[in-house]
């Protein structure tokens, strides 16, 4: 089979597949592992709320572990997604095999530093539920994760904090 007609095969291949999850990481610092001063808006927008929140909702040494850690370590922020229904053996792959993904990226031509892709942290953007009952209730005991993994990385985390939001 030539080049051109393995190209066409892949192609159709491709087009025809389904996508059911993802997973990448988007570094927090790019701008500082780069050796640029101005960081790209839309990551100090999600940098910036990450902080508000945590200073809002974290205690003291908490608020001042996370803030440094931002301010001072290569953070990558997880980004993960899939379907609800997908089969339940398939989704530790999608963390699992972060750290062979990162590896076969620092080897890529295109690469100018790959210690960018050396995250010391990563940041989970998570959400959970409480049952109705306890909606009312101060400090719901029971969190019903939307994503099962999301409980698996929680006992991992080494800061960890929670807020209300309301969806409308």
């Amino acid at each position: 089979m030539s080049d051109e007609e393995f190209r066409k095969k892949s192609l159709r291949y491709y087009t025809e597949r389904d996508v059911f999850a993802f997973s990448s990481i988007l570094s927090l610092n790019w701008s500082k592992v780069r050796g640029n001063k101005k960081q790209l808006p839309f990551l100090k927008s999600i940098q910036d709320y990450a902080l508000t929140k945590a200073m809002k909702h974290c205690n003291k040494g908490q608020r001042e572990e996370f803030k440094r850690i931002l301010e001072t370590k290569n953070v990558g922020l997880l980004m993960a997604e899939r379907m609800l229904n997908l089969p339940a053996q398939i989704v530790p792959c999608l963390h699992t095999e972060l750290p062979d993904d990162l590896a076969f990226t620092k080897e890529q031509d295109d690469i100018e530093n790959p210690k960018e892709f050396d995250y010391t942290y990563l940041l989970v953007l998570s959400r959970y539920t409480v049952p109705v009952k306890q909606a009312k209730e101060a400090a719901p005991t029971e969190k019903l994760y939307y994503k099962w993994e999301d409980c698996v990385l929680l006992p991992a985390s080494e800061i960890s904090f929670t807020f209300k939001a309301t969806f409308r």
